[in-house]
């Protein structure tokens, strides 16, 4: 009995790691392949989101795509499957998924959390246009071009660097030169962002108008040398100066007609080399600062912060916090930490938020306040765009979308006309285009998530008024 007892436990061992085996079978061949499914974060923000799940050699990987970022084949850190439960990490992104299978449907439900929780359902995915790796970008320039490309490198002679840029002359006369000024943040000379090369699109359209167009890397970006991490606003400045004596050291570019085109950051520092300068012939100011920072930020906070449908009265808590926050980090000297009461400020803000996970919070304030002690970010805060505005002297053009929540056009715009009547400038166009974002794409609703998602780089009319607008004033080769 004894010994029948034992082959009937054996029959049943083995019968149940059979079962297991074909269980793990019947999950890899399910859970195996591409998923996909929105993450709603608010009611603004919907992001889709693609996963590759892969089962080979008792092992599972994955990778993620974010395709309305630009980001492809995140790999995941780790991934378990246990029957019909789905769990992935991605240490990269301080996320993770956590789901079930149901079979009879042919979906997984789960949460995707990072930084909080969100509700997740995923379904069998099938590629379309700009989904598999490849996104829809048709502004982008390709050659062949009708008009000479040519790799430049321009000397900051002051900052011992060498920046590196692409120039772009129509094949006739040039009626006038433009230099290119990037946004905040270590930018290529194309600005790069989420698949879209804005500033190649702004050569390409101008050049072939007439223009020539100067872009450059960054210092420490792509091809240029020197430091992005130790620069301020007055080091790009310096750069960007240099690029102007580049061009003005140029036989083949008339001098009389050089001017800046500045985007976001970049079109503060536009205005900041211009005022110092009597040789530029114009200034032509994208989403640029019109107002102090401390109030541009705060205003930009508020609105991004909205977006992720934080309520109004808690909003009305942050910005106060804020601006104490930004008074107190002001009156730091460089390289001073921040207080404990700041830091205790910035946790506040991150609990009256309601969109953080209190686990994350103290990792999301250490974070912050690197941020905060960065020279760039000392430099910034403490920023008056107005002094530098009210010293502009040639045709200015200020432009912004409706639709930016980053730098608000009604509060920025309005601080640029003020500034510039102020002065009795005699030549200058404030002008905000309806139904624009930051990047000034045709947008639903402006937030950041739609940058990538927006097929359009920047919209045709917001190239048409600056083309048009250059050739008002300049109309012959080098006037």
């Amino acid at each position: 009995m004894a010994s029948q007892n034992w082959i009937e436990n054996i029959k049943r061992l083995l019968a149940g790691i059979v079962l297991a085996q074909l269980a793990l079978t019947g999950n890899a061949a399910e859970l195996g392949g591409d998923w996909s499914g929105t993450l709603k974060v608010s009611s603004a923000i919907q992001l889709p989101l693609v996963i590759h799940l892969q089962h080979s050699a008792d092992k599972w990987q994955g990778t993620l795509d974010s395709p309305a970022q630009g980001a492809f084949a995140i790999p995941m850190s780790s991934v378990e499957v246990d029957g019909n439960r789905l769990e992935f990490e991605i240490a990269s992104l301080q996320a993770s998924y956590r789901g079930m299978l149901d079979s009879q449907h042919g979906i997984i439900r789960g949460t995707f959390s990072q930084g909080q929780p969100i509700e997740l359902e995923l379904s069998r995915h099938t590629p379309s246009a700009g989904q598999a790796g490849e996104l829809v970008r048709p502004q982008t320039p390709v050659a062949p071009f009708p008009y000479e490309v040519e790799e430049v490198q321009v000397l900051n002679k002051a900052a011992d660097i060498t920046l590196a840029g692409t120039l772009t002359r129509p094949e006739g006369e040039i009626k006038a030169s433009a230099i290119l000024i990037t946004g905040s943040g270590p930018q290529d000379r194309d600005e790069s962002i989420v698949g879209h090369k804005p500033f190649a699109v702004i050569a390409d359209h101008l050049t072939r108008k007439g223009f020539a167009v100067l872009r450059l890397d960054d210092r420490g970006v792509g091809q240029s040398s020197g430091n992005f991490a130790t620069a301020t606003s007055a080091d790009f400045a310096g750069d960007i100066s240099a690029a102007v004596d580049y061009l003005q050291g140029r036989e083949d570019i008339p001098s009389q007609s050089i001017g800046l085109i500045g985007h976001s950051e970049g079109g503060m520092i536009a205005p900041m080399v211009a005022s110092q300068r009597d040789d530029l012939a114009f200034v032509i100011m994208m989403a640029a600062p019109g107002v102090e920072i401390i109030d541009l930020y705060i205003e930009q906070r508020m609105n991004i912060f909205r977006s992720l449908g934080v309520q109004e009265s808690n909003l009305n808590k942050i910005s106060r916090l804020d601006r104490s926050v930004f008074e107190q980090i002001n009156q730091l000297s460089s390289g001073e930490s921040l207080t404990s009461e700041t830091l205790e400020s910035l946790r506040e803000i991150s609990r009256t938020t309601e969109v953080s996970n209190p686990s994350d919070i103290d990792s999301q304030v250490a974070a912050l306040a690197q941020t905060y002690a960065s020279p760039w970010f000392r430099y910034f805060l403490k920023f008056d765009p107005e002094p530098h505005i009210k010293g502009l002297n040639m045709p200015v053009l200020a432009l912004n979308g409706s639709l930016d929540i980053q730098v608000s056009a009604q509060q920025n715009l309005s601080g640029i006309r003020k500034a510039l009547s102020a002065s009795q400038h005699g030549d200058f166009q404030i002008v905000e285009l309806e139904g624009l974002n930051h990047l000034f794409q045709t947008a639903e609703t402006g937030v950041v998530t739609e940058y990538g998602a927006i097929q359009e780089t920047i919209a045709p009319k917001a190239l048409n008024l600056m083309s048009n607008w250059l050739a008002e004033r300049f109309t012959q080769p080098g006037t």
